[in-house]
């Protein structure tokens, strides 16, 4: 998947961050990272990736950022963090988005090209020559010191266009699908690794299989070590000392058998030396045959593994997302469960006892809750923007208005041997809600989770 211009141009008008500070940037890995834009006590966290995905978009959920020292970050620490965001725009319709800062009266350009294998992050004087980048190439003439030159808008007569939707924003749609792109990447990668190892194991098992079934057809010779042992002490009396192998005639098939002896031993030490050779034989021939039964089975499960490959990949889970719905609006994050399987599942794993719990009164539906900001009090604002999520998902939807109750989780009481998701609150509080437009209008902008 790779974003068009007019993408690119729709995620970025979306963005709320002119004016803003740039508090944080940090890798996820060696090609992706997060800016982290502040202004308001409003949060723009900002992904960009120029790897084998290159995209940009807005995220709610904080990765894990790589615990290694990463070059441009470290440049970003000393010269870049507390500057103030200008402008971003998307020069000429290119693919690069340019984003002006400045930082105790210097201008900054951030530079970042999103082409398949050729992105970069690139950052700038107000000339444009280059003071640090991600990638350098000498074919490119990107280096430091070196004038970035953006290339002129190529006459493609190719129409673009945006994907149709269902999501909140642009960003919140981009974001998924390239979650999705990834996580298909991920199962491939998975996959392609459960089966190198597997051919690993049973190239390794076939090997020593080899070795063993070798080694087994020497040890099922072991009765001759018997037989020549009795055959001496039958005829110890035609053996002396010194002779280095005897003839003689094997009773039970009358045949003419030929048997090694070591001239340094007595006869009767000849005899007792091969009955030692098949005792050990015999001992060596049960463990390998153990050995054998052993590898042949884990072979065989090892092919029963094989077949379950694609089962375990969708096990593996790589972002564990809430039930129902989420979504965040500058710093606060509101849940909603649709029915009464999603709100005891939110009940029971994604709130706390300090969160708000909201829900309509005398009219069935979901639960919605707002999660708790440390050491903040809910607005107003937030509080009310809840009541109208918490009634436009309920059955008095259609009505147009009601009565929403609110209390914190804590003063929830479990109905004993009630349905699933059934509570009873005490504490709480009404909110008479009419649907508004406007409000409405702003939780399609949120941003979903």
């Amino acid at each position: 998947m790779s974003l068009n211009y007019l993408e690119i141009q729709k995620i970025i008008d979306e963005l709320n961050i002119n004016g803003s500070t740039l508090q944080l940037f940090k890798a996820v890995d060696y090609d992706s990272f997060v800016f982290n834009f502040y202004k308001k006590e409003e949060n723009t966290f900002l992904m960009v990736g120029i790897g084998t995905l290159p995209r940009i978009h807005t995220i709610t959920i904080k990765p894990e950022y790589l615990k290694s020292p990463h070059n441009l970050v470290e440049f970003f620490k000393a010269n870049l963090l507390g500057a103030t965001v200008q402008k971003i725009e998307q020069p000429d319709s290119n693919r690069i988005i340019k984003i002006t800062l400045s930082r105790d009266s210097i201008t900054f350009f951030i530079f970042i090209r999103l082409w398949a294998g050729f992105s970069n992050i690139i950052i700038t004087d107000s000339n444009n020559t280059i003071l640090h980048l991600h990638k350098k190439s000498s074919k490119k003439n990107e280096q430091p010191g070196e004038l970035f030159i953006i290339p002129p808008q190529k006459n493609n007569t190719k129409e673009y266009s945006l994907q149709n939707h269902n999501y909140p924003s642009y960003n919140s749609f981009i974001k998924n699908e390239y979650n999705r792109i990834s996580r298909e990447i991920n199962n491939q990668k998975l996959q392609n690794k459960l089966i190198a190892e597997r051919i690993k194991k049973e190239t390794e098992i076939n090997k020593t299989l080899k070795g063993l079934y070798k080694r087994l057809k020497i040890y099922k010779g072991v009765n001759k070590y018997k037989l020549y042992g009795d055959l001496i002490l039958s005829n110890i009396h035609n053996i002396k000392k010194g002779d280095s192998s005897v003839t003689v005639q094997d009773y039970s098939t009358s045949q003419i058998v030929n048997i090694p002896l070591d001239p340094k031993i007595k006869p009767d030490e000849n005899s007792l030396h091969y009955y030692k050779m098949y005792k050990k034989s015999q001992s060596g021939l049960d463990i390998t045959q153990g050995q054998i039964s052993k590898l042949e089975e884990a072979l065989k499960n090892i092919e029963v593994d094989s077949n379950n490959l694609g089962i375990e990949i969708k096990q593996q889970k790589v972002i564990k997302t809430t039930p129902g719905l989420s979504y965040t609006y500058k710093e606060w994050s509101f849940l909603i469960g649709r029915n009464a399987k999603e709100n005891e599942a939110l009940l029971r794993s994604w709130v706390k006892g300090n969160d708000i719990w909201m829900h309509v009164r005398d009219f069935p539906g979901g639960y919605l809750f707002i999660k708790n900001v440390k050491g903040k009090t809910i607005p107003l604002e937030i509080l009310i923007i809840g009541a109208n999520l918490a009634l436009f998902y309920s059955k008095a939807k259609n009505s147009g208005k009601g009565d929403v109750m609110y209390t914190q989780v804590k003063y929830l009481r479990r109905v004993k041997k009630g349905k699933p998701g059934e509570v009873i609150p005490s504490m709480d509080k009404n909110l008479f809600i009419t649907l508004n437009k406007e409000i409405l209008e702003k939780f399609r902008t949120l941003t979903q989770t």
